[in-house]
């Protein structure tokens, strides 16, 4: 399984739109409406790449929505 955050820059006015867009998605765990660089985090596990690359192509066509970057996660640390 490939966990991915997506962060979202998306138009004013359209967070929730949008967070009801990726609410859809199967693979889109959490989402998250956050303040400062971005508007919206959402995690993502997908069992491949092209899923997570398809959701973003999907989203980067939305007008709503003026940028989509993915990061993927290479570890977990859990603090015992």
């Amino acid at each position: 399984m490939i966990t991915a955050f997506i962060l979202l820059t998306v138009k004013a006015g359209t967070d929730q739109k949008t967070i009801e867009k990726l609410r859809k998605y199967g693979e889109v765990k959490n989402v998250y409406e956050i303040y400062g660089a971005y508007d919206i985090l959402a995690r993502i596990e997908a069992d491949s790449e092209e899923k997570i690359r398809k959701i973003q192509l999907d989203l980067e066509k939305d007008e709503n929505v003026w940028s989509a970057q993915i990061v993927r996660v290479m570890s977990v640390w859990k603090k015992s």
